[in-house]
């Protein structure tokens, strides 16, 4: 007896324990309401009381030394009593979780592949085991548990490195209007699949070992098809969003074009208008006019001096960046101190482009809502193998997402993104900042002391990195 329970006790355990611990992995700790290991330790503690209820209803129902009885219903309770238990830590998980829906349908298409995946295997090694019992629906047995913790030993590390590192960017990069038509098919697939393997069961006259076998093949290979299946789902939407970044690169070196286009007919202009100036210095110093002559000049050369573009940084990209726009800043009447200290790009063009176009433009928007004097600051370092930009802009108000956010913007905190509900500093590509410092390992976090709104952005560069200015 305590054998039966220890068994059926520990299988409950190794079967549910390790997939709800994966449906965390992919979320940072600022999106759960409660702690990340508060979250987990509550999981486990539910799921050891129902291990323990799970282990008594078996054994009530089919348990060694119990007498022989119909206990279907009570066979059948018990595995009910256990999804039952599944569903509570997921609305559980669902509730304490600030994420988008689809996001966390995608990572529990995963985690419940992951587990219908060990469930098949676990039943396809039964069938090949002669003097075993098969299949596998219900009570462990001393030959079901150790297959289940075999399997699970063996590929958890995998899915867990993939949840861990690989999912978390790309959920971090997904947005829900890219993820949606593309995850509706996965999620009607994974919920058909998994509707046939949990009513499997109920067909009670599969006893022929070699249809088992075939069957549990053929659930194997399906899990392993909607395993590729969202793969290639990520792959796909990271496509989307690299090739959305890329519009809006070509869309500032256009603008940049179109400037610089602006600046050659503008000088062209100038060579022309020249030589009415030289005349005009000429006929003054025939007449001995030097005094009028020398005033034109000094005149002629402030013109000249305001005209000229300011450098900003040596980096062409990155000065061309700030050139245009500063210009539209102090178009605007915004007052720009701008100190950029890089000799080139330390990252890719394309991220520095988002990052720092998104950072101006904010800035840019928050300015022209508020009211003057409008100040626009940027800072640009390198400090050992970090990126470090700080950006402070004139700002009248912003909008929280929680009370919570709000108290600890008032006592200095620096928040993630989530915590603006509504940007009255324009924060619209406040995420796009900060999945893009998400790719270097970085991080993005804001603050509003009225009347400036702070933008902190820290991205880690490898070693061998380009060299920078100091």
């Amino acid at each position: 007896m305590i054998q039966f329970l220890f068994l059926n006790f520990s299988g409950f355990l190794i079967q549910s324990v390790p997939c709800m611990l994966l449906s965390l992995l992919p979320f940072p700790e600022e999106s759960f309401l409660l702690r990340r290991k508060t979250l987990a330790g509550l999981f486990s503690a539910i799921l050891v009381a129902a291990a323990a209820v799970f282990s008594v209803l078996v054994w009530l129902a089919d348990g060694p030394g119990r007498p022989v009885t119909p206990t279907g219903i009570l066979s059948v309770f018990a595995n009910f009593f256990m999804g039952a238990m599944l569903l509570l830590c997921v609305a559980l998980l669902f509730y304490f979780l600030r994420a988008s829906i689809l996001k966390k349908l995608l990572v529990l298409c995963l985690v419940l592949d992951y587990a219908i995946f060990i469930h098949v295997g676990t039943n396809t090694l039964l069938s090949l085991i002669p003097f075993s019992p098969t299949p596998f629906y219900g009570k462990y047995s001393i030959l079901s548990a150790p297959i289940f913790a075999l399997f699970t030993l063996f590929l958890l590390p995998f899915i867990w490195r993939f949840m861990h590192r690989k999912l978390s960017v790309s959920l971090e990069q997904i947005e829900p209007k890219e993820l949606q038509h593309a995850l509706q098919m996965v999620i009607l697939l994974t919920l058909l699949y998994s509707a046939t393997v949990f009513c499997l069961p109920l067909v009670e006259d599969i006893t022929d070992r070699s249809l088992t076998l075939y069957i549990n093949l053929t659930y194997l290979f399906c899990s392993a098809s909607l395993a590729i299946s969202i793969r290639f789902l990520l792959w796909e939407v990271q496509k989307a969003v690299e090739e959305s970044q890329y519009k809006s690169l070509l869309s500032i070196q256009q603008l940049q074009y179109r400037k610089i286009t602006d600046e050659l007919n503008s000088f062209h202009r100038a060579r022309h208008d020249m030589r009415h100036h030289f005349r005009v210095i000429e006929r003054l110093l025939k007449e001995k006019k030097t005094d009028e002559a020398s005033a034109y000049i000094s005149e002629y050369t402030h013109l000249m001096d305001s005209n000229e573009q300011e450098i900003f940084c040596r980096d062409p990209l990155i000065n061309a960046l700030l050139q245009y726009y500063v210009g539209e800043a102090r178009q605007s009447g915004i007052l720009c101190d701008i100190n950029v200290r890089l000799d080139r790009c330390p990252i890719d063009s394309m991220d520095m482009t988002v990052l720092l176009g998104n950072c101006l433009e904010n800035a840019v928007a928050s300015c022209l809502r508020a009211p003057a004097p409008r100040l626009i600051r940027l800072r640009v370092r390198i400090v050992n193998s970090t990126l470090a930009i700080l950006l402070e802009n004139t700002c009248d108000s912003v909008s929280f997402s929680r009370p919570g956010y709000q108290k600890e913007n008032q006592e200095g905190a620096w928040l993630p993104a989530k915590a603006f509900l509504t940007m009255g500093s324009g924060g619209q590509g406040m995420e796009s900042i900060t999945h893009t410092a998400a790719r270097y390992d970085g991080a993005a976090e804001f603050r509003f002391q009225k009347p400036l709104f702070h933008t902190r952005i820290s991205l880690e560069l490898p070693p061998s990195g380009p060299d920078t200015g100091t």
